[in-house]
């Protein structure tokens, strides 16, 4: 674990304890550690869990803040470093309202098809609700169909 902290020196210090997994053939993913241990969901759990496909973004941005934008999260452009290396490269991460956080590469990489990132999904605390069979009249189940207003996340 490492405290990052903002790279931009107009944006309020804030320090976050950030979890720093390795990725196979180099790079890493980065999970708040307070979005980790969150019993409730959490928008980047939530985000990072079920992984909606990326939209098209302008090829003027670099698409993983892209992604993390069209999630409806914020990323500071001038990017977090680890508090104890103030020379590192910084690195994007997607804020959410809720102050869940994760970087931009980690959100984004889980979204392709191969996924480029680890699965973490064991590493969170919360757990996704498991999906339930819509049963037709005879009891049998329909596949492929979730059962709508089964509790979930937001219940």
């Amino acid at each position: 674990m490492r405290t990052y902290v903002p790279r931009d020196p107009e944006a309020p210090t804030v320090e976050r304890p950030m979890c720093v997994f390795r990725a196979p053939g180099g790079g890493h993913v980065l999970i708040g550690a307070a979005t980790l241990a969150s019993p409730r969901a959490t928008l980047a759990a939530v985000a990072y869990v079920h992984s909606p496909p990326p939209p098209r973004v302008d090829s003027a941005i670099n698409p993983d803040i892209g992604y993390c934008l069209a999630l409806g999260g914020k990323s500071d452009p001038a990017g977090w470093y680890p508090i104890d290396d103030a020379d590192a490269r910084p690195i994007p991460f997607c804020v959410f309202a809720d102050d869940s956080v994760i970087d931009t590469w980690g959100l984004a990489s889980r979204a392709v098809s191969p996924a480029r990132a680890p699965d973490l999904r064991a590493k969170f605390r919360y757990r996704a609700p498991s999906p339930s069979p819509v049963h037709s009249v005879s009891g049998r189940a329909l596949d492929g169909w979730t059962r709508f207003g089964s509790p979930g996340i937001f219940g």
